[in-house]
C-alpha cells in the first residue's frame, strides 16, 4: 500500500513538473506573439500571421494579436482583412491609438472621409497633441480641399521637434491645393534636410520641379530616389520614362535594359518594361 501511494505521488509530482513546464495559456499565448513579431519584423508574413492566429485561439480577446494581424494584412494588400482585424482591435481595446489611427486611414482611402475624421478626433480627445492624430486629421482637410484646415494643424506640428516626414509631405500638398507653389518648394525642402532618406518627398520635390518646367532638377530628383532604393525597379521605370518625355530615348531604352539585365529571371521587371515600351508605342 505505502508502494503504490509513493507510485501515485511521483507520477503526480512529474505531471504537476510537465505541465509547470508547458506554461499557462497565457504564457503559451505570449510566445506565438512573440514569435509572430519576429517573423513581421523579418517581413515573413505567412509565418507571421500564423503565429499570431495561434495567439489568438487561445486567446480571443487578445487585442494586440488583431492590431498585429491588421498590419500584416496591410502588408499584403488585403485593406478588407486589415480594416476587419483593426475593428476588432478597436473594439476590444477602444484605447489603443494606433488602431483607431490605421482605421481612419483605411476609413479615408475608401472615401469616409467623416468617419475617418472621427478616428482621429477619438485619439485626438485623449492627446490633443498626438503627431499621428494630427495628421489624419490634416489629411481629411486635404481630402475635403480645404488646405488652408490642413495647414492650420501642420504648421504648428511641423514647428515642434522631431516632426514625422508624412508632416512636410501633407504641407506641401496644403500648398500646392492652395496655389503657394514657392512655400510648397521650401517645405519640401526643409522635409529633405530633416529627412533626407524618404523617398516620397523626393519624389513629390521631381513632381513640383516637373510641373513648373525644371527638367534637370526633376530629374535629379528622380536620380536622388533610385539611388535610395536601388533595389526597387519602378523607380528607374519612372526616370526612364521621365527620360523619354524629354527627347532622350536612346538614354531611356539603356536604362529600361539595365533594369532588365541586372535581374533576368525577374517576370514582374520583365513585365514592367515591357509596358513601358507599350506606353510609348515601341
Amino acid at each position: 500500500m505505502k508502494r503504490q501511494c509513493l507510485v501515485v505521488v511521483l507520477l503526480t509530482g512529474v505531471l504537476l513538473l510537465s505541465l509547470a513546464a508547458c506554461g499557462g495559456p497565457e504564457e503559451k499565448r505570449a510566445k506565438f506573439f512573440e514569435r509572430a513579431k519576429g517573423f513581421y519584423e523579418k517581413g515573413d508574413w505567412t509565418k507571421a500571421r500564423l503565429e499570431v492566429k495561434n495567439a489568438l485561439q487561445i486567446d480571443p480577446k487578445f487585442a494586440e494579436g488583431y492590431e498585429l494581424l491588421g498590419q500584416i494584412e496591410q502588408k499584403e494588400g488585403n485593406l478588407r482583412g486589415a480594416f476587419e482585424a483593426f475593428s476588432r482591435a478597436a473594439e476590444l481595446h477602444p484605447e489603443l491609438n494606433a488602431v483607431q489611427i490605421e482605421l481612419g486611414r483605411l476609413l479615408l482611402m475608401s472615401g469616409a472621409a467623416a468617419r475617418a475624421l472621427e478616428k482621429a478626433q477619438a485619439v485626438l480627445s485623449r492627446d490633443a497633441r498626438h503627431p499621428d492624430g494630427l495628421l489624419l486629421k490634416a489629411a481629411v482637410h486635404l481630402v475635403k480641399k480645404d488646405p488652408e484646415g490642413a495647414a492650420a494643424v501642420l504648421e504648428p506640428l511641423l514647428a515642434e521637434k522631431g516632426a514625422k516626414p508624412e508632416g512636410y509631405l501633407l504641407l506641401s500638398s496644403a500648398y500646392l491645393q492652395g496655389r503657394h507653389t514657392g512655400k510648397a518648394e521650401k517645405i519640401l525642402q526643409d522635409g529633405i534636410a530633416a529627412h533626407p532618406g524618404f523617398v516620397q518627398l523626393h519624389l513629390a520635390q521631381a513632381k513640383l520641379f516637373a510641373e513648373t518646367l525644371r527638367p534637370g532638377q526633376a530629374e535629379a530628383a528622380l536620380q536622388k530616389v533610385a539611388a535610395l532604393e536601388p533595389n526597387q525597379p519602378l523607380h528607374k521605370f519612372n526616370l526612364a520614362g521621365f527620360m523619354w518625355e524629354q527627347g532622350r530615348q536612346s538614354a531611356a531604352i539603356d536604362l529600361n535594359a539595365s533594369v532588365v539585365a541586372a535581374d533576368p529571371p525577374n517576370e514582374g521587371t520583365r513585365e514592367a518594361a515591357a509596358r513601358f515600351y507599350v506606353a510609348k508605342k515601341q
